[in-house]
């Protein structure tokens, strides 16, 4: 959960290259849409604000189980 640039979109980059599913977060829905097109198609977005405690509760009972989760975020 966190950054779509800099050393959040290169870790979802290699994630995705050895072949893991990715679901990057960021609160700008413009700038998540346009850091997901270079990650690739196991890659996908979700609009969440990481400083509100509803955006997380409705992102985790959304998303099902988790194998990882990695945060990235410099407001929590």
């Amino acid at each position: 959960m966190g950054r779509t640039s800099g050393i959040g979109l290169a870790t979802t980059r290699k994630l995705t290259e050895t072949g893991a599913k990715v679901i990057a977060t960021r609160r700008d829905k413009g700038k998540l849409d346009a850091s997901l097109k270079q990650p690739g198609p196991r890659a996908r977005g979700a609009q969440v604000d990481a400083t509100l405690s509803e955006d997380l509760k409705t992102f985790y009972s959304r998303q099902g189980s988790f194998g990882a989760r990695w945060f990235n975020d410099q407001s929590i």
